[in-house]
Parts: C-alpha cells; structure tokens; sequence
C-alpha cells in the first residue's frame, strides 16, 4: 500500500514537472496539441490492439487451448488504455508501452511466473498433514487424509 500511495504523490509531480519543461521548449500550445494527439493516437491504437487480443483468445478458445496469456494481455491493454488517457508525457509513454504487442506478451508471461511462483509457494506454505481438518468456502469442516507423492 505505501508503494501506491508514494506513486499517486510522485506520477503526477513527475508529469507536472516534465510538461513545464517540454512547454518551455515547444510552447504551451504545442504541448496542450501533444497531449490530445497522443490521446487520440493512443485511443486508436488501443482499439486496434484490444480487437487483435480478442481475436486472439478466441482462437486459443477454439484450439482448445486456455487463453491466460491473451487475457493477461486484455488487462495490460485497459491499464495501457487508461495512462495513455492520463495527462502526461511519461504515462504515455508507458500506455504506448502497453500497446506494443511484443511488449504486452512479455509483461502477460512475467505476470504468469510471478502467478505460478506464487500459487507454488502458498501450496507449499500451506501443505497440511494426514488426518488434518480444513474449512471449506461456508466454514464447514472437511475431514479427510492425503498421502504426498514425490515426482
């Protein structure tokens, strides 16, 4: 949470900043016209990539395959969408980053490992014993036993 925090006080303090100094060397005008192009540019590119990913999970789908990638992808392309909208050099430049298809599916894997890290590890930090109890989702006892297997 603080890492939030400190980015929603930096972000916009960083952007202000950049924009005063690009309007000191292209003008206020120009940097006004920058912002809206990158907008429009951005809003475009967007459209453009959020039909290629659809299509894309609907391929996966119909290959049989699970789309995890494709639909990571989908959420990289809103919160891409979402900077490009935001005001500012620099969240541009990172929504345009988003937009990038190779750039994109090299985020959606990182978020994958990082996914399959961290199921592994709260398996194993959960790994319970034979004859244990466990809640299910309504806090009813489960009894049961298991026997580990290694590979």
């Amino acid at each position: 949470m603080p890492f939030i925090l400190l980015a929603f006080i930096l972000i916009p303090v960083i952007e202000i900043y950049i924009l005063i100094k690009i309007g000191t060397v292209i003008g206020a005008l120009n940097t006004v016209i920058l912002i809206v192009l990158t907008a429009i540019v951005g809003t475009a590119l967007l459209r453009n990539q959020g039909l290629a990913t659809i299509n894309e999970i609907q391929q996966t789908l119909n290959s049989g395959g699970v789309p995890a990638i494709p639909i990571i992808s989908g959420a990289i392309l809103l919160i891409g969408g979402t900077l490009l909208l935001t005001p500012g050099i620099v969240t541009d430049l990172i929504g345009l980053a988003c937009l990038i298809p190779a750039c994109r599916h090299y985020l959606a894997r990182q978020v994958i490992k990082r996914m399959k890290f961290s199921i592994m590890a709260r398996q194993h930090s959960t790994s319970h014993h034979p004859s244990q109890s466990h809640k299910d989702l309504n806090n009813n006892f489960i009894e049961g036993e298991y026997k580990k297997e290694d590979d």
